[in-house]
């Protein structure tokens, strides 16, 4: 009969615009209470409920015309209520004062006892946060739509997201939303900070004060129940939900306006649920909400938004909730960051257009790259970019250097707080973090960020390389669930978890500026040192391996590179220099990773190794005690050189490791052009099955500048290079290599391909080379072969600077035969600049040339 009823008063409401036809919207004005309401509607017939013996008292409907009385002028005496409806004086009842006080009585206890600005339209919280206009539209569909349903399949719509992602502002939204189409019985605001919104115990007296509003057909019940037993205010929350919900409503369903309750609002919205005090409190009220919402005589359904604590998470996702409720999550699925630009791009222009220095600002400001960047640092959650607007927008400062600090190019004035409302945030959310430091060592882990190939940060990963037992991680982050985002635990060792990743990139900012976090200060530095000192411990200790190897496991590689990420930015603390000092670094340089290392080192560790080194060389200067560079420098010019003995044997073996000490890569694509075109040879790692190094290795091979700069150190300096070294010599070899006739080996169109690279190198090699009768030849077969005059490929500015090399090179030769070719070289090459385009020994003079 309730469903009958019902659907058929939903429809006539949504039919009529959402309001029903025989009453408006809530009244909370509190002078109906001290007069003589009528039970009727103006659309529908008149009744009236004498008080007599165990009659019901009085049905008060709200906002129906009524004619009120002077309290006084009935003192002593009956009271008559006069009940009107069309116009007409229908019956008059006698009431005592008694009576009258009695019901006052009820229904000042339930007024002390609510918290009025936990009201989504209080003053308490006047401009409260709502969704700007163009933004959230997909989720606030939805919610409207599941508000809308005839027939509901779940009482519960558990709006959740992490901290700052608008929650309040979509409650909020709603609220307003659903006032308007008459779909709103009641709202409760929690605040950890605001007096008695962060209370449960006055959460059910606040909604029922409301209901009374939105369904007067049960006040008057529920005030004889605070009559009769006023304690109920003080009870259980149980106990309240029964007596003063529950059991008013099923009485004013068996009263003669059942129909009107089944036609009244029906949605409750409760709002941070999660910053209620005390967690056990918190599920508590979702157990009982979920075991009494279907005892209710009146179906009522609940839209709650919360962070996704652990606790509340569970308590949704039990057995008995989970059948009930909507789940509704805010991630990227919804797009935020596209709304949150929207955002700021209106507000910016609201800036322009209403700021009292707006004269003063470009039109064309800020950038988009300006958004961009703010979009990004918000990471979705609205609280950053709402923050950044009040910041910006304050009257008394330049627009344009507020922006600039919150970008960090300005530093901010004294007690300038530009993040104050975040900061709060975090603060209290950090507040409520049991085990700091263990949580700080995590998320040192997760803010300070390195290169780890193809590995995730899951739990257990992170347990694995914090020494940590199966199940910290969740144990440690479950305070920081609205921060970040933690996978659910394994089910079973063959499931795969997700990725712990911190939702707020505006968190780092926080934890690593001690003006802001306070206590709850993550130093970067000390971070650094503790985990290089963790993955340290991951990297197994073998000084006896001679040669390169790739045993190493997946997991002890990325301790390898993390150790070597963190380690160089670092706080030299005594116990990771003690630690240095009694590590072999032969165990990291030995490592090869399958077959991509060339030079002896993997791609990333080429990256790594050079900062890590100058960081030694600080230290030592600061500790000289450790001798740590000295030491690991060691190491690592033996395990180099080991490395690059294995080309010696190999065709151009050495000219190869000459290349080396050439500036940049191109030295190495030129060696492969000049000496190894069409993969003729084979200079590889044959003794340990690597790849030919042939043109296309080198084309995708990288080479630092600065860990080039340390091969170069190593090589240049004979004492520590040794046979290897690489001297005026070598380089003439090179050159030699790089400008051999025409024998067959190579192509005909050397010089028109790739090999301009080798001809950009001339220049340095041929200052470094040393006197050689064979490249003096060579040179001038070059010369004569017009191979200089036919290289499209080459910038004229660049075969200006190889023609300057090569005349600085001859002058070098002092005796008679080489001067006079020196004589003649020069002056074809003074020639050059007239184009000619002849041999050396046929240049014709100018008066020959200008003849006809």
């Amino acid at each position: 009969m309730e469903s009958k009823q019902r659907k058929g008063a939903i429809r006539g409401n949504l039919a009529s615009g959402g309001r029903a036809s025989n009453s408006s919207h809530s009244d909370r004005s509190t002078e109906s209470h001290s007069s003589i309401e009528e039970g009727t509607s103006r659309n529908s017939s008149t009744h009236c409920i004498p008080l007599t013996g165990g009659s019901p008292p009085i049905h008060p409907i709200q906002n129906q015309s009524t004619i009120g009385f002077d309290r006084s002028v009935f003192s002593g005496h009956a009271a008559p209520i006069i009940n009107q409806g069309n116009g007409a004086i229908n019956t008059i009842h006698n009431v005592t004062n008694n009576q009258l006080a009695t019901h006052r009585k009820g229904l000042d206890l339930l007024l002390k006892a609510i918290a009025a600005g936990a009201f989504h339209n209080s003053e308490e919280r006047y401009d409260p946060p709502k969704c700007h206009p163009s933004t959230r539209v997909a989720i606030l569909r939805k919610i409207r739509l599941w508000v809308e349903e005839l027939e509901k399949k779940h009482d519960f719509m558990w709006l959740h997201g992490s901290a700052g992602a608008g929650k309040s502002a979509i409650a909020q939204t709603i609220a307003e939303m659903c006032e308007k189409l008459n779909l709103l019985a009641a709202t409760f605001f929690f605040s950890r900070t605001a007096s008695g919104r962060g209370d449960a115990k006055q959460l059910v007296p606040t909604l029922v004060y409301q209901l009374c509003q939105s369904m007067p057909e049960i006040r008057s019940y529920v005030e004889d129940v605070i009559e009769k037993d006023p304690v109920v205010l003080s009870r259980s929350v149980e106990a309240q939900f029964k007596g003063l919900i529950i059991e008013p409503m099923e009485r004013a369903l068996a009263g003669p306006f059942s129909a009107r309750l089944l036609n009244r609002p029906r949605l409750i919205i409760i709002d941070g649920l999660d910053e209620c005090a005390g967690r056990d409190i918190q599920s508590n009220l979702l157990r009982v909400l979920s075991t009494y919402v279907k005892a209710l005589p009146v179906r009522l359904f609940f839209l709650i938004a919360s962070r996704p604590e652990p606790h509340i998470r569970h308590a949704f996702g039990s057995s008995s909730m989970a059948p009930m409720t909507v789940p509704l999550a805010l991630d990227e699925s919804y797009l935020p960051s596209e709304d949150i630009e929207i955002f700021l791009l209106a507000k910016f222009e609201e800036i322009k257009e209403t700021h009292p220095l707006r004269s003063f600002l470009d039109p064309a400001w800020p950038t988009q790259s300006e958004i961009r960047s703010l979009v990004g640092k918000a990471s979705g959650q609205f609280i950053y970019a709402s923050t950044v607007i009040k910041y910006v927008n304050s009257s008394r400062h330049r627009p344009v250097e507020r922006l600039k600090v919150i970008h960090g190019i300005l530093v901010p004035p004294e007690k300038d707080t530009p993040f104050a409302a975040l900061d709060a945030l975090y603060s209290f959310i950090f507040s409520c973090v049991e085990d700091l430091e263990a949580t700080l060592r995590v998320l040192s882990l997760l803010i300070l960020p390195a290169r780890r190939d193809h590995s995730e940060l899951t739990p257990e990963f992170i347990e694995d390389l914090l020494c940590l037992q199966r199940g910290d991680t969740h144990i440690i982050l479950q305070d920081l669930h609205s921060l970040v985002d933690i996978p659910p635990p394994r089910t079973d060792e063959n499931t795969e978890s997700g990725e712990v990743r911190i939702l707020h990139a505006s968190l780092g900012d926080f934890l690593q500026d001690q003006t802001r976090s306070g206590r709850f200060y993550l130093d970067a530095d000390c971070a650094h040192a503790d985990l290089a000192r963790c993955f340290l411990r991951h990297i197994p200790q073998d000084t006896s391996a001679t040669e390169p190897r790739s045993y190493l496991t997946s997991f002890q590689r990325v301790s390898c590179q993390l150790f070597m990420h963190h380690c160089p930015r670092a706080k030299g603390t005594v116990m990771l220099l003690e630690e240095l000092s009694k590590f072999d670094f032969f165990t990291i340089l030995s490592f090869s990773d399958g077959g991509t290392a060339i030079v002896g080192s993997s791609g990333w560790m080429r990256t790594e190794l050079p900062p890590l080194f100058r960081w030694f060389q600080q230290q030592d200067l600061q500790h000289p005690q450790y001798q740590l560079y000295r030491r690991h420098l060691q190491s690592w010019d033996s395990h180099i050189l080991t490395q690059l003995r294995h080309y010696i044997t190999a065709p151009f073996g050495r000219e190869f490791i000459t290349c080396l000490t050439i500036p940049g890569v191109q030295g190495l694509r030129a060696f492969v052009v000049s000496a190894l075109i069409g993969g003729k040879y084979n200079i590889g790692w044959p003794k340990y099955g690597q790849p030919s190094l042939d043109q296309t290795g080198l084309d995708n091979f990288t080479l630092p500048e600065d860990y080039q700069e340390m091969i170069v150190y190593l090589l240049l300096d004979p004492i520590r290079a040794g046979d290897l070294h690489v001297g005026s010599n070598a380089y003439t070899d090179l050159a030699i290599c790089f400008t051999r006739p025409y024998d067959g080996i190579l192509p005909a169109d050397l010089f028109n391909t790739d090999s301009v690279f080798a001809l950009y190198t001339l220049p340095f090699i041929l200052l470094k080379a040393s006197e050689s009768d064979i490249l003096l030849r060579q040179l001038t077969t070059v010369i004569n072969s017009g191979a200089l005059d036919n290289c499209p490929r080459a910038q004229p500015e660049a075969l200006r600077i190889v023609n300057t090399a090569i005349m600085t090179y001859l002058s070098k030769y002092k005796t008679s035969n080489k001067a006079k070719m020196n004589l003649r070289i020069m002056q074809y090459l003074r020639s050059k600049s007239e184009s000619v385009k002849h041999t050396i020994l046929r240049v014709p003079s100018r008066k020959a040339r200008e003849e006809p």
